[in-house]
């Protein structure tokens, strides 16, 4: 292969690993009820309080099977028993039914102690990847939940916008 060549496919390499980088950055900051974190301009976000307490900001792309969601969950519960309540009540729904939930370890999420939990569904012959993660702090309990294609799951872009995930 001679330079003009070689050149060429580093180029072409270089395009394919940039672009989806600069297509993906975290420019719409989303803060509700002591949560803040950044996605993407083009994803759409919603939050929803409960009378008890409880925030939840569910985000994602219209169209795609790609979610974030960040709950603050304002009950007395550990962190085990968060991630317990979520498994639990993710049961109950139809699209969850034939979900593999791996058991709970511990972690670190962004400096906080934490559990996680992963787990797996096949549904209408696709297949979802997704992970809870739940965290307390000052005796508020907060559960991650991301899930999505594997690339998504995989990917830079859930990763990124997992570091950007605060709560002040």
């Amino acid at each position: 292969m001679n330079y003009l060549s070689k050149l060429l496919v580093f180029a072409i390499f270089f395009t394919i690993a940039i672009i989806p980088g600069v297509a993906q950055s975290l420019d719409q900051p989303v803060t509700y009820g002591g949560i803040h974190f950044k996605i993407p301009a083009d994803w759409f976000y919603n939050t929803k309080s409960f009378p008890n307490g409880n925030k939840t900001i569910n985000s994602g792309k219209s169209g795609e099977p790609n979610s974030f969601t960040v709950n603050k969950v304002n009950a007395d519960l550990s962190i085990q028993q968060g991630i317990d309540l979520i498994n639990d009540q993710l049961s109950q729904i139809e699209f969850f039914k034939n979900a593999v939930f791996s058991k709970p370890v511990v972690n670190t999420f962004n400096e906080y102690n934490s559990k996680v939990s992963n787990f797996s569904i096949s549904y209408n012959g696709t297949n979802f990847k997704g992970k809870l993660i739940s965290f307390k702090i000052n005796n508020k309990l907060y559960i991650v939940m991301l899930m999505g294609t594997e690339d998504y799951y995989n990917g830079k872009l859930v990763q990124n916008i997992m570091s950007t995930v605060e709560i002040i």
